[in-house]
């Protein structure tokens, strides 16, 4: 039975500022607000950045808010320079000289965008808030002084939350879409562990049949979510710290290992995740767990020795 690993991703939460009121994030619930000290956000890179793949200085927060991103982002790169940066923004705040060094220093590998104004109906609705024609005219910006500026990077990757709002004109809005950014597609609704409702029917409509086997969840061996005060917590949707799971800034060396999240392993290995609040309402499992993870807990999990795989 493995209950140690060694994270692969690492989430770190630097802030609780955000601009929106989304209806589909738990934000406009968060109770807990505050932001990381700088010293701890270096001490964990320093720990945890050479080891993972992937790095994501975001969290319950919107990026472009947070006054030390492109100074988090190049300290990230200069612990691991071949570790992919990550960030998720709403795009509806745009300066062009934030923007020219973000993209001149080249540390930040993707930009994606949740942008789910199929209509500006849509948008008010999941989005409200925020002007619709003018997050459209950020993210052309965007595209078009990364080209002037002679960049790839940060790739841009436009998400669309399908719902019964955004459903009827999604292709649509994907056509509008896809020749102006790199990428573009669907993502599913995030029930936050049962906080939010989400509608299997339509799920199954739009992703098909779900998994019909649930085996542990490939996040608690695998990714690394810190919360800004250094709480870390079993996934990224325990955005109000349900389950605490010892704390990085206090613990760095036994923080992804400590007796709290082996203990959930071993629930989660033995099938016993519905014993777990949080758990026992996730919806992400049924569509999200990737073919190798389960082939390994299906197939390889008893043999000695064995590796965790990458994903």
């Amino acid at each position: 039975m493995i209950l140690t690993a060694e994270p692969q991703d690492l989430q770190l939460e630097t802030n609780t500022i955000c601009n929106g009121k989304c209806a589909f994030c738990e934000y406009p619930k968060l109770k807990r607000h505050g932001k990381a000290k700088w010293s701890d956000i270096i001490d964990l890179l320093y720990w945890y950045a050479p080891k993972v793949r992937h790095v994501t200085p975001f969290g319950m927060q919107e990026p472009f808010l947070e006054p030390r991103l492109t100074a988090i982002l190049s300290n990230i790169k200069q612990f691991n320079q071949h570790a992919e940066t990550v960030v998720y923004t709403n795009m509806t705040i745009y300066d062009n000289d934030v923007m020219t060094k973000l993209i001149k220093q080249q540390c930040l590998d993707k930009l994606c965008i949740s942008f789910y104004g199929t209509t500006k109906k849509a948008y008010n609705t999941l989005q409200p808030g925020f002007d619709y024609k003018q997050t459209q005219k950020n993210i052309k910006q965007f595209m078009k002084l990364r080209k002037k500026l002679g960049w790839r990077k940060p790739l841009v990757s436009l998400h669309l939350l399908v719902t019964p709002e955004t459903m009827m004109d999604a292709n649509k809005f994907m056509r509008k879409w896809r020749p102006v950014v790199d990428t573009a597609g669907f993502v599913r609704k995030d029930s936050f562990a049962g906080t939010q409702s989400y509608d299997p029917i339509l799920e199954m409509r739009l992703w098909g049949a779900p998994s019909k086997v649930r085996v542990p969840c490939h996040r608690l061996w695998t990714s690394m979510v810190v919360r800004f005060d250094g709480t870390v917590v079993p996934c990224c949707l325990d955005a109000h710290i349900k389950m605490p799971l010892g704390n990085a800034f206090e613990d760095h060396i036994n923080a992804f290992n400590s007796p709290e999240l082996q203990a959930m392993r071993k629930l989660h290995i033995e099938g016993r995740q519905d014993e777990i609040p949080l758990c026992r309402n996730c919806s992400v499992w049924r569509y999200e767990t990737p073919q190798e993870w389960k082939q390994y807990w299906l197939t390889q999990n008893d043999a000695p020795n064995a590796v965790i795989p990458c994903i």
